[in-house]
């Protein structure tokens, strides 16, 4: 079994790389979904300090869906410009991939908020567009509560991964220019 852990003898760069590779090989819950673009936020204290990594309460879980909120915040406000990720977290470090792209039933959705909006939609059945916040609110709780979002089918990589900058960060912050986006073709 395919496992999202850092081994002893990893760099976290190495780390970062190999856990790129095994979640664009993977479906979410056995479904046709399957990640093609993400972005990938590790925080370790000691040793691997992402200042652009959010740390939110959220994302200190293992393999679970989660929107992202402004700041540090509980409260969920979806606005036009919002993103959905999943957290493979652990004791040690904070571990949070953020889904800019998704391949369903062979078409390409990109754009974190069109992947959220989906992912919104195909777990709650309901147009994310066309429910009141309250509404929008109660089906995104109910996403983030699902468990095992992500299923691993092999650590063998199938695609040709790329690398690139993170997108949108605050270039002042130490890590903003590292290539820890991986995409495939």
């Amino acid at each position: 079994m395919v496992e999202i852990k850092k081994k002893e003898t990893e760099t976290f760069e190495t780390f970062i790389s190999r856990v790129a590779g095994i979640l664009l090989n993977c479906s979410v819950r056995n479904t046709e979904i399957r990640p093609v673009d993400i972005e990938i936020y590790l925080y370790h204290e000691a040793e691997h300090s992402d200042d652009t990594a959010q740390r939110h309460p959220l994302q200190l879980r293992y393999n679970q869906f989660y929107f992202y909120r402004a700041g540090k915040s509980n409260s969920l406000q979806p606005v036009n410009r919002m993103g959905a990720g999943v957290s493979f977290s652990t004791e040690t470090y904070s571990l949070a991939v953020l889904l800019r792209g998704i391949v369903y039933k062979n078409e390409v959705i990109r754009g974190t908020s069109f992947v959220a909006r989906f992912i919104y939609s195909y777990f709650t059945g309901f147009n994310y567009n066309l429910q009141s916040q309250e509404e929008r609110l109660n089906g995104i709780e109910s996403i983030e509560r699902l468990t095992n979002v992500l299923t691993f089918e092999t650590d063998q990589i199938q695609f040709s991964i790329h690398q690139a900058e993170r997108v949108g960060l605050n270039l002042k912050k130490d890590f903003a220019k590292r290539k820890y986006r991986f995409y495939t073709q």
